[in-house]
């Protein structure tokens, strides 16, 4: 992997498994490979215009809730404290690492997933009969909301104000873009 940009020429072998075809020529690969470098996450619209966190949301500070995610050590296994596993201040809200999917329901071990995409992942909506964004905020659907998903046993050691901080920390996750982009000037 070359910084954030995963090498897909690497990844063509697996395309006959996946896909059921044929591995994709040099020249397809490299077309695959441009535009995948070229998507880019939407600015947060839970950020504040300046990028700064917002002092409240969805019932909780987060402000607080990044101080928490950065200090407070009870996450498990561990003790150990969210920005361990989801590094940030910048960044993607992942540290890439293979870990045991505890507290997930996963049955091998997973990637750490990234933070910030998160408010995204809240428009999945489990009950409904089809959805187009996501599949929630685990890797198969069964926890679609943060409050929920931080009801897991990683958990269990932090209290609801602090679980409640933050979710909503998570949610103005900064995505790399800034809020205003794609607008013009006056």
């Amino acid at each position: 992997m070359e910084g954030d940009k995963p090498d897909f020429a690497a990844f063509n072998a697996a395309f006959p498994g996946l896909m059921g075809g044929p591995q994709l020529s040099d020249s397809d690969m490299g077309t695959f490979t441009t535009f995948i470098n070229s998507v880019l996450y939407l600015p947060n619209p839970n950020q504040n215009l300046d990028r700064s966190l917002p002092t409240s949301l969805n019932g909780g500070n987060p402000q607080q809730g990044f101080t928490d995610f950065m200090t407070v050590d009870q996450s498990l296994p561990g003790p150990v404290t969210c920005n361990a596993c989801h590094a940030t201040a910048p960044g993607p809200g992942t540290n890439l690492v293979i870990r045991p999917a505890q507290g997930t329901g996963a049955e091998q071990p997973m990637k750490i997933p990234q933070l910030r995409s998160v408010y995204q992942k809240l428009l999945f909506n489990r009950s409904a009969a089809t959805t187009i964004d996501g599949f929630g905020m685990v890797h198969d659907g069964k926890t679609d909301g943060m409050v929920e998903f931080l009801t897991a046993s990683s958990f269990v050691n932090f209290t609801a104000t602090q679980k409640t901080d933050i979710a909503a920390y998570c949610l103005t996750f900064d995505t790399g873009r800034l809020p205003l982009w794609g607008m013009r000037a006056r």
